[in-house]
Order: structure tokens, then C-alpha cells, then sequence
């Protein structure tokens, strides 16, 4: 197995991290060298990662927090996007993705908190108490459509793909 780095740095600081790694760091030329790092590392350039003569060779595993892939993204959820000037451009980016489907569990926790409340104003403990059931109760239909979240408030389902950057490419492992 190839020496393993993990990295918790700067997303801007990250190409030069990987540059130093094949060029300047005396272990690791010319040695295959695994950086491991979250979801900064989705907008890494793939070819930074491409082979280069007399250069180690870095390959980079990352985490993404939701499905990068515009065309999962459901068409209720392109129409809505649609209607506002240069919004379907940024579909294709995990964060727009992750914060649709944040925004959609938080309004169907705190409707179903509301139902029964008095004045309809639902108490945050109430709109807490919610989250979990969100997978019984109401189905929460996120942008690539329906999530499930756990008793602990993070997501479950879907699984958040696993992505290797190497060779100047980019493939999903998971």
C-alpha cells in the first residue's frame, strides 16, 4: 500500500499540497503517495493528479457530501431552479444540491411541528423532535429525490459517493 496522507487543509492550498508531494517532498518522489481528504477536493483539477516525467504520483480520495451528478437532479427541482436567472448553472454543484435538500427537511420538520401548535408557531424542541421521524412520517424529496435521515439528524440514504482523483481523471468508487 502506497504512503497515505491525510489531509485537512485549505481547498486553495491543496493543488500546491499535491505539486510538493511529486516534486519536493525527498520521500515521496517518485513513490506513489494516497492523499485522502473531504469534500474541498471535488473541485481539484484531475490533472493535477497526471503523470508528469520524474514525479511522484498522487492519488487523491475525497468524500462528496451529495451526488454531483446534474442529471440525478429530479425535473420539479430543475423547473424550480429554472425560474431564476443563471441558477440551473450551479445544479452540478454538491453544495447547491446539499443545501436544497437541507432547506426541504428543515420546512417539512417545522410543518409537521406546526400541526397541533399553538398559534401555529411550533416550538424548536418540537421541530428537533421531528427530524427523526422525517423517514416515517413525511418523505422528504430532496433534489435527486427522496433522502432518509437518521435518529442522529445526519443523512443515511442516500450514500455519499467516494470519489478517486488519478492519472488526471476522476471516477467514483461508490
Amino acid at each position: 500500500m502506497p504512503p497515505t496522507v491525510f489531509y485537512a487543509g485549505r481547498e486553495a492550498a491543496l493543488p500546491q499540497f499535491i505539486k510538493d508531494l511529486e516534486v519536493v517532498a525527498p520521500n515521496c518522489g517518485n513513490k506513489a503517495v494516497t492523499v485522502v481528504t473531504g469534500a474541498d477536493a471535488t473541485g481539484l483539477d484531475p490533472a493535477l493528479t497526471a503523470n508528469q516525467p520524474r514525479q511522484g504520483h498522487v492519488t487523491v480520495i475525497c468524500t462528496d457530501i451529495e451526488n454531483p451528478n446534474v442529471s440525478a437532479v429530479t425535473a420539479d427541482v430543475r423547473q424550480i431552479f429554472a425560474g431564476i436567472p443563471g441558477s440551473t448553472a450551479s445544479l452540478p454543484d454538491s453544495w447547491t444540491i446539499a443545501s436544497y435538500n437541507a432547506m426541504t427537511a428543515a420546512a417539512v420538520a417545522i410543518s409537521d411541528a406546526a400541526i397541533g401548535a399553538s398559534a401555529g408557531i411550533p416550538k424548536l424542541s418540537s421541530v428537533w423532535d421531528i427530524v427523526p421521524n422525517l423517514n416515517r412520517a413525511s418523505q422528504v424529496e430532496g433534489a435527486t429525490g427522496p433522502f432518509a435521515i437518521g435518529t442522529d439528524g445526519n443523512v443515511i440514504n442516500p450514500l455519499i459517493p467516494v470519489l478517486e482523483i488519478s492519472n488526471g481523471t476522476e471516477h467514483q468508487l461508490q
